[in-house]
């Protein structure tokens, strides 16, 4: 059997329809004003174990999404990922400097004045463009 990279697509096509089920949710509540943006989110790793234990338990379905509870961790377990690649930033407001360097305006999180945070990404401008643009569509838990 020849190995077919077009698997990669429909893999990433598959995963990317799972995480839209598990993200409208957590959407509605954020733009309730009742979470916290995702990116800021101190409560991933809570969740993480809570979804775990709903699946052992048994449940296959979410109540308020219908998504499985291992595909809202799954959404938990890459927002921790990209909370500890990037820090608690929003990617909607990334720029660029003439360097190529990526900067990051945030207020600051426990703070009142206006800052800046510099953060390194191995992941391309394609990339970091789309998650930005999935974010301000609400794409995420």
């Amino acid at each position: 059997m020849t190995y077919d990279a077009s698997e990669q697509d429909i893999l990433i096509g598959v995963f990317t329809k799972m995480l839209r089920g598990a993200t409208v949710d957590g959407g509605k509540k954020r733009k309730a004003g009742t979470k916290p943006p995702w990116w800021r989110d101190k409560s991933h790793e809570a969740a993480i174990w809570s979804h775990m234990s709903k699946w052992k338990h048994g449940e296959i379905h979410d109540k308020d999404s219908n998504a499985h509870p291992l595909v809202h961790l799954a959404w938990r377990a890459l927002a921790i990922a990209y909370q500890e690649e990037h820090g608690k930033i929003d990617p909607a407001q990334e720029i660029r400097r003439d360097n190529g360097q990526r900067v990051f305006r945030v207020q600051p999180e426990d703070s009142q004045s206006d800052g800046h945070v510099e953060a390194k990404s191995n992941s391309s401008i394609s990339d970091f463009g789309r998650l930005a643009n999935a974010v301000q569509r609400g794409l995420f838990d």
